[in-house]
């Protein structure tokens, strides 16, 4: 799961869009500048420095409303 995507996510149980993220495995993808407009630069996740963006390979999305807990397996959430 790309970290940068977490903002795009919600709740299934209760609708809202407020998760810890836990991760038990990372990977990193290469990036290039030219794939993203100016207002995306400084998502989580992303380092154009490194041109790097993190993926969660493994871990879990911890719900802060309703507290429901959704494992990221294989990068699918």
């Amino acid at each position: 799961m790309k970290i940068r995507l977490l903002q795009y996510l919600a709740c299934p149980a209760c609708k809202e869009a407020d998760f810890a993220l836990e991760i038990k495995k990372k990977g990193a993808n290469a990036v290039f500048h030219s794939h993203f407009i100016d207002q995306e630069r400084g998502l989580d996740g992303l380092s154009f420095d490194e041109r790097e963006e993190e993926e969660v390979e493994e871990g879990a999305l911890h719900c802060n409303h309703c507290g429901q807990i959704y494992p990221i397996l294989d990068g699918i959430p």
